[in-house]
């Protein structure tokens, strides 16, 4: 595939996905206490992986996205694979262990 047309296919995606990107915004604008969630990952998101060189998953897991607000318009999504049957019904206490974490640590010199 040359390098426009997979830019083209990668647009075509993240086009298909502004549905599921709108409802990680609603999620946080519904409850504005939150900053995390886990879900499924989405059809388009998956095919992006893919697209990207990432394998299939095996049998009986499934790709996540765990998703950070950052802020009213930011929010930073990672992909894991975990089981299928796993519950991303979550409370916000259980949600940060998936998420990635935002701040920068510092080192004290030795």
């Amino acid at each position: 595939m040359s390098a426009s047309t997979s830019r083209g296919h990668l647009q075509r995606l993240l086009d298909e996905n502004e549905a599921t990107i709108a409802g990680d915004r609603l999620l946080f604008v519904r409850w504005p206490e939150r900053c995390h969630r886990v879900r499924l990952a989405s059809v388009a998101e998956v095919r992006t992986l893919e697209l990207l060189g990432e394998r299939h998953v095996r049998v009986g897991y499934r790709w996540h996205t765990t998703v950070r607000r950052l802020g009213p318009d930011f929010r930073v999504r990672v992909f894991l694979v975990g089981r299928e049957d796993i519950d991303t019904d979550l409370i916000e206490e259980a949600t940060h262990l998936f998420a990635p974490t935002a701040s920068v640590r510092q080192r004290s010199a030795t």
